[in-house]
């Protein structure tokens, strides 16, 4: 979970941006196939998404 708060904090791949869209009303697509809690890297926006989901941060 620490590392999800970095790629917000640090904004990778502008996944905070998404994330006020979110809180705002405003849907947000992602592809959540393929991850799993065992991930060890979050590179990409749609990874950061995913492992939100995961974790309980996130539904769809």
């Amino acid at each position: 979970m620490n590392e999800i708060a970095d790629c917000i904090e640090h904004n990778v791949d502008e996944v905070r941006e998404d994330i006020v869209k979110m809180v705002a009303g405003i849907p947000v697509e992602a592809d959540l196939d393929g991850y799993s809690a065992a991930e060890l890297r979050l590179d990409t926006r749609d990874e950061i998404l995913s492992a939100m989901v995961v974790y309980g941060f996130l539904s769809y």
